[in-house]
């Protein structure tokens, strides 16, 4: 069967490096990300996150009793404990206190996680391992919602754990309204750490949330998506469960915005298996969003970057000397020199253009919550 590459897929433009192109693709659908691949997960009503059936596309075997993958096919047979790795090493995630590896252009301290945290067995060994950080589904695979047990694929934390990777339970749930929406773009950002990409990527609905255009202009010349408070406001948007390591290596790539917990109770959060979300993480702009002068609303973001840079170019005569008069002399110019960013940004308060953001959470509290923490 055809492998699900990003490439295949039409998914591999990375925004960083094609400005104009940002936010690049989103997950389409409920997916593990597993390095420049993505295979499909099937949403089950009433199973938790980690229960849901990879669809491996022949590239997985099946999960035996004790959890492990059995026959293989593109990937070896694992035949260790949880947590061991496809080589028979028995390595598992990182412990070893590192954290992730500073930015290389030196952008701020990347706040590593280094509580070692790695899989554990769970259970009495007897069974499939526990999912989600809760209870594991019932022999023979029924689950609450009385579903027959599903052949399609090995459940996700089950594959996760035989990768050496953190299960569901013990992930970060964060939400996007830009790139780190795109597999590619998540891609990069990990590689750029040294960090491997094994990422559940899942698209949510969401209430209560407008995507609008943060009120600066970032390093790889384009200006990003944030979000807003907007009552009114149902939209599709995809959730990365990230674990530390990776959690940090993101915090990194974010220095204009800062993270707070949005809870689900107050903006309701809904799965494509039609369960809720207990809650996840967002990011929101330090700079506030852009309002478009013409409507007094904010602008929309996370859609056609040329076009919004050609409606900022049309409005500004100012921001036409700095970065025109095109959007690839906007990126060209941004991307070469960070005091023309700096300039752009002034220009973007000075014009009147700005909306602080302070109707949604100010913070996201001093522990760093995972998913089973979140459960609604």
């Amino acid at each position: 069967m055809r492998r699900r590459s990003l490439r295949d897929l039409g998914l591999d433009a990375v925004p960083f490096r094609r400005p104009l192109e940002y936010p690049g693709r989103p997950a389409p659908e409920p997916c593990l990300l597993l390095e420049a691949e993505l295979l499909p997960l099937r949403a089950v009503r009433g199973r938790p996150l980690g229960a849901w059936p990879v669809g491996t596309d022949g590239t997985v075997g099946t999960v035996g009793t004790a959890g492990t993958v059995g026959t293989a096919g593109t990937w070896p047979v694992v035949g260790g404990g949880a947590g061991a790795l496809a080589d028979g090493s028995g390595a598992r995630a990182r412990t070893d206190g590192r954290g992730v590896r500073a930015h290389t252009d030196g952008a701020g301290p990347p706040g590593a996680r280094t509580d070692g945290a790695e899989p554990e067995a769970r259970g009495d060994g007897n069974g499939p391992p526990v999912v989600d950080g809760s209870r594991p589904p019932r022999p023979g695979g029924a689950t609450d919602d009385g579903a027959a047990p599903d052949d399609a694929g090995p459940p996700l934390d089950a594959v996760l754990t035989a990768l050496g990777r953190l299960v569901t339970g013990r992930r970060h749930p964060v939400l996007a309204v830009g790139s780190n929406a795109s597999p590619a773009q998540m891609c990069h950002k990990l590689a750029a750490h040294g960090l491997p990409a094994a990422v559940p990527m899942v698209p949510v609905t969401v209430r209560g949330i407008g995507v609008g255009c943060s009120a600066h202009i970032g390093r790889a010349g384009y200006v990003a998506a944030a979000p807003y408070a907007d009552p009114a406001a149902e939209r599709r948007l995809v959730v990365s469960w990230l674990d530390p390591d990776q959690l940090a290596a993101v915090d990194a790539s974010e220095l204009h915005y800062r993270r707070v917990l949005l809870p689900g109770a107050a903006f309701p959060m809904t799965l494509p298996s039609g369960d809720p979300l207990g809650g996840a993480y967002l990011y929101v702009s330090r700079h506030g969003v852009l309002l478009d002068p013409a409507t007094g609303r904010p602008r929309p973001g996370a859609e056609d970057q040329g076009a919004l840079l050609s409606a900022l170019l049309r409005s500004s005569k100012r921001l036409r000397t700095l970065l025109g008069p095109d959007p690839r002399a906007w990126t060209e110019r941004a991307r070469a020199e960070e005091t023309v960013r700096a300039e752009g940004a002034r220009i973007f308060r000075e014009e009147g253009w700005i909306r602080p953001e302070g109707d949604l959470p100010s913070g996201s509290g001093t522990t760093d919550l995972r998913h089973a923490d979140l459960s609604p």
